[in-house]
């Protein structure tokens, strides 16, 4: 998988313990590990995600795995009615 320039943090490759170390380091303005459940249907896990001001990162395992890639990146938009 290959994530573009700006995503990542630092020199961060794109795998589950690079990316949170390296965002531990910058001190990002935003930066939330979380895990999503289907509560409402069986209560099984969905996926881990980070994420940060400009993008979140989505993980399928639900064990740590430092070696990790993400399975997709979702980038965010600035507010355009900021612009």
């Amino acid at each position: 998988m290959s994530v573009s320039d700006g995503a990542l943090p630092g020199t961060a490759h794109p795998e589950y313990g690079s990316i949170f170390s390296e965002l531990k380091q910058v001190s990002p303005k935003v930066c939330q590990e979380s895990a999503s459940y289907r509560i409402a249907i069986d209560g099984k896990f969905v996926h881990r995600t980070i994420e940060r001001e400009n993008c979140i990162f989505y993980f399928r395992g639900a064990a740590h795995d430092d070696e990790e890639p993400p399975y997709a990146v979702l980038y965010k938009l600035k507010d355009l009615a900021l612009m």
